[in-house]
């Protein structure tokens, strides 16, 4: 009887040993496979830029990979002018893409398709993927800058904030001391909030002023002429009003009576 259950206690051991040992080969044979399939790790491009603006989209592949080429077409909605960017190709080594643009002269949507390939061992794997960027009309940022310290104070960040979100960023080397500086930046009109609109400056020196917030409108100001309709309006039919009133508070003697009195003053005279 021991016998037999030193036997079942063996068997049900190895079972447990074999459980355990096969999950630890299904991992060496996953290690031992080829890189996964070509995709973009990573895309990175601005959503707004403004007209004539030049900027650039960032690609990343997967790596692993050998002999890396990226292909790059775009498409505008109004090509009459013909700034259409041009298509971009470029083959490396390195799974890394820096695609230079220029934003065409007009207000549109670029259309971006990108083609990227690369080669696992003899095998070519291919991946794709297409965004659009939208191009507005530029919108032109300016703060003076006042050093309020005897030194002259280096590296200064600018931050430019638009109901008190950081829109832009600029970075000033040098302003002397006890003197004044413009800094300047341009945004896409289509990044800032429409109507009404409070800019504010910060910097990361506290000795340098900065100008107090001021309102601005983005887009095309609120019409108010119809109040001035509505207003006019309303005063000619007052007036009228009054004149009308004024006719009926008239009261008109009929031509009876009016002949009546005549007949009696002359029959006074007769006496």
């Amino acid at each position: 009887m021991k016998f037999k259950i030193l036997a079942i206690a063996i068997v049900i051991i190895l079972i447990v040993s074999g459980l355990l040992v096969a999950p630890y080969g299904n991992n060496n044979n996953q290690k031992s496979q080829s890189p996964s399939s070509l995709s973009f790790k990573n895309i990175s491009y601005p959503t707004y830029v403004y007209q004539s603006q030049n900027f650039n989209i960032y690609i990343n592949e997967t790596s692993g990979f050998t002999n890396y080429s990226v292909n790059a077409f775009f498409g505008v909605q109004n090509n009459s002018d013909n700034t259409v960017p041009s298509d971009y190709y470029k083959n490396s080594s390195n799974p890394d893409f820096v695609i230079p643009i220029v934003a065409p002269n007009t207000t549109e949507n670029i259309y971006v398709y990108v083609e990227a390939t690369a080669f696992n061992g003899n095998s070519k794997e291919s991946a794709y993927t297409n965004f659009s960027i939208n191009v507005s009309q530029p919108v032109h940022l300016n703060a003076t800058l006042t050093n309020t310290a005897s030194a002259p104070a280096y590296n200064i960040t600018v931050n430019f904030l638009v109901n008190g979100i950081t829109v832009k960023t600029s970075m000033i080397g040098k302003i002397n001391a006890k003197s004044n500086y413009t800094a300047s930046v341009i945004v896409p009109r289509a990044e800032l909030p429409p109507g009404r609109d409070l800019l504010t400056i910060s910097t990361n020196n506290p000795n340098i002023g900065v100008p107090k917030g001021v309102y601005f409108y983005n887009g095309h100001p609120p019409n108010y002429d119809w109040i001035y309709y509505i207003a006019a309006v309303t005063v000619a039919f007052a007036i009228f009003l009054i004149v009308i009133s004024g006719r009926r508070n008239t009261v008109k003697v009929p031509k009876w009576k009016r002949a009546g009195k005549k007949t009696s003053k002359s029959t006074k005279n007769t006496k």
